[in-house]
């Protein structure tokens, strides 16, 4: 979905866009009126502890389930209509307790509730984690601008129509999950039909170029790379694997064991050291626990927000994903794991320092800045749980729920234990001095590019420049994968073994140029596209999106490698040796 302008962004978006893959906003907003009750309720961080507590509870179950493989597609539909349920009924009591104030529902509120959203939320990684990159990171802040929009506007109803409208809001998340997994399946399956069409296309021209190169046997020593050269013409009989690039490229894999697509990267973060899931974990959890801290700090309740503070908010969160999907996706910026938390961690610092001045228009953007990173951060976390797990070969939800554990309960936690400091007069700095500790802590846990140390999180959206490598030492240690690292262009093509297979230098050297050159998965699979020969309307064709989609792709490729015409990309992969 990458594009260099707005209108490129919108067409790609356009083509692959569905309404029900906004369902979890229903959820979402279902979570801020009924769970948190914000703001309902005087009592509602106690109320959310409790909540919390039981929907960490559950999490720990369902992860459990899933690791022993208990889990199966069953059980999870059965989980979906409890949940619906579970929520459903959860609402209809708040309606009834606005009714009757004093019914003894809150306990059992709180249960349900927690318990509902621990599967009624997650469901939904099943859908992301299906899911490229770049349309992941799209529909996560687009639906974290949108939740935070709709939540505010229902805030401003009277509170028995919210309750009443959150009644209907469990149902219209699951029907919009369903349909947006059928969606999934409709383009998986188009897929699929395409590519089996180019690989009986390109089995009678492989046949071809076979009987040709079998006359000519120094086409595979002079160009062992199968790169066709402008005209078109063929080079090599490494085309035959350009169907399962066009899969990949497109987001699937196929597996011909069952005829299906799935979209399954390497589990490289199964070699992972436990040290660093550790240390990740410890960080999320100190930094959740100082922004509980300083969410009801300095007046030691819940910090509420007027309404003018209450709007920036809102337009804050809003400008705030739409910035990160321009920066990342159409500036071409990159995406680097410290270097957000660097950008969040300098909110809530901002926001404390605020505070801690004690005047009343200070505090208030301080609270305001603290809950516009809080309200980010959720977004951000879900965005981190989905790349972590994709690369694991562990189920998503497991990576997603002991992040949200690790994450909420500290929270929650730290918002209850400044809630009982108003009775120690005497001690009015304690919360500062210990947000302060606790975020220094975080940052020396987590403020690392190059966390995880077997992929860095992010890495589909390097924004590493041709100019910045070329002012690099090369390093062959860097891509260990290899069994021979590769060298820096030194030789020429000729130079490469006559029994070096066509396909596995070429993948080897699209590797090089995608890790030295910082592209995205996207970009590395146009180079193999463009190294077979394919032309731009062929590509668009195979990877169902438009011509001028084709051409942003390539001026990426294009501007990362410092270079101007197909030859010249061309150049590049022959010069390089193994």
């Amino acid at each position: 979905m990458q594009a260099q302008s707005l209108r490129d962004f919108f067409s790609v978006l356009r083509a692959r866009f569905s309404v029900c893959f906004f369902g979890i906003i229903a959820v979402s907003v279902w979570i801020q009126c009924c769970f948190y009750q914000h703001p309902f309720s005087e009592n509602a961080q106690e109320s959310s502890l409790i909540g919390s507590i039981s929907r960490a509870a559950l999490i720990v179950l369902l992860i459990v389930a899933f690791v022993c493989g208990h889990f199966n597609e069953r059980e999870q539909k059965l989980a979906d209509w409890l949940s619906v349920s579970t929520l459903t009924v959860t609402a209809a009591l708040y309606v009834a307790q606005n009714e009757i104030p004093h019914l003894p529902v809150t306990l059992l509120e709180t249960l349900l509730a927690g318990i509902g959203i621990a599967w009624g939320i997650g469901m939904w990684m099943r859908f992301y984690e299906r899911l490229q990159p770049d349309e992941a990171l799209v529909y996560t802040f687009i639906c974290l601008a949108l939740s935070s929009v709709i939540n505010f506007c229902m805030t401003l109803m009277p509170h028995v129509m919210c309750y009443v409208l959150c009644i209907f809001l469990p149902i219209v998340s699951y029907v919009a999950y369903h349909q947006a997994m059928r969606e999934l399946d409709k383009r998986n399956a188009q897929q699929m039909f395409h590519v089996k069409h180019n690989g009986e296309r390109d089995g009678k021209r492989d046949a071809a170029i076979a009987a040709h190169e079998e006359h000519d046997g120094e086409r595979v020593a002079t160009n062992p790379t199968g790169i066709i050269d402008g005209a078109g013409s063929a080079a090599g009989a490494g085309d035959a694997t350009h169907d399962v690039t066009s899969a990949i490229a497109a987001g699937s894999i196929m597996n011909t064991a069952s005829n299906t697509f799935t979209n399954t990267p390497k589990p490289v973060y199964d070699a992972e050291p436990i040290s660093t899931v550790i240390r990740i974990l410890a960080g999320i959890a100190l930094l959740g626990f100082a922004v509980g801290l300083a969410g009801a700090y300095p007046f030691y309740q819940a910090s509420a927000l007027s309404m003018p503070l209450r709007i920036v908010h809102q337009v804050g969160v809003c400008m705030l994903s739409c910035g990160l999907i321009w920066w990342a996706l159409i500036h071409g910026g990159g995406l680097k794991f410290g270097t957000m938390w660097r950008f969040i961690i300098g909110f809530i610092i901002a926001g404390v320092i605020l505070v801690a001045l004690s005047s009343e228009n200070s505090i208030a953007l301080g609270i305001l800045l603290i809950a516009i990173a809080n309200t980010f951060l959720a977004g951000y976390l879900w965005f981190t749980a989905y790349d972590y797990g994709r690369h694991l070969s562990m189920p998503t939800y497991v990576v997603l729920g002991a992040v949200w554990i690790v994450y909420i309960l500290p929270r929650e936690l730290g918002r209850c234990v400044i809630l009982r400091l108003d009775a120690f007069n005497g001690l009015t700095l304690l919360p500062v001095i210990a947000i302060s500790f606790l975020v220094v802590v975080g940052i020396a846990l987590l403020l690392s590019d190059n966390l995880p140390y077997t992929r860095p999180l992010f890495a589909d959206f390097s924004g590493k420049t041709a100019r910045e490598i070329h002012n690099q030492s090369f390093d062959p240690s860097l891509d260990k994968s290899l069994d021979q690292p590769l060298e820096a262009p030194s030789l020429p093509a000729s130079a490469v073994p006559i029994n070096a297979t066509p396909s596995t230098t070429l993948d080897a050297r699209c590797k090089y140029i995608r890790q030295h050159f910082g592209l995205t998965e996207r970009e590395t699979d146009m180079v193999r596209l463009l190294a077979h020969g394919r032309s731009k309307t062929s590509i668009s064709k195979e990877l169902f999106i438009s011509e001028n989609t084709v051409k942003s792709y390539t001026r990426n490729v294009y501007s990362k490698l410092n270079i101007h015409s197909k030859q010249q990309l061309l150049d590049i992969l022959d010069n390089l040796t193994i």
